[in-house]
């Protein structure tokens, strides 16, 4: 799907890249697992389409880590976060 603003990720997004098209930055939400049944192994995706930087945000209960000097993405990159355990995820 093509993201044209901030969002609440779904599982339709673990199993697609998500297309971000804004001009502006973004945030995308990891809802937490009581709110999304994840798989597992669960990694979602997002390509910067356009000019606005997107970035994922930790919904409520989610931890979200981010290695050191990790940048959000530049245009027409990706960036993803992996899900490494119950409403644990890391960005890679």
């Amino acid at each position: 799907r093509t993201l044209t603003a901030s969002s609440t990720l779904t599982l339709a997004d673990s199993k697609n890249t998500a297309r971000v098209n804004a001009a502006g930055a973004t945030v995308h939400t990891i809802p937490n697992d009581a709110t999304v049944k994840w798989s597992g192994d669960a990694v979602i995706t997002l390509y910067q389409q356009g000019a606005g930087l997107p970035s994922f945000a930790a919904g409520t209960d989610v931890t979200l880590r981010a290695p050191s000097g990790l940048p959000a993405s530049v245009r027409y990159g990706v960036i993803s976060a992996m899900r490494v355990g119950p409403n644990e995820w890391t960005q890679i």
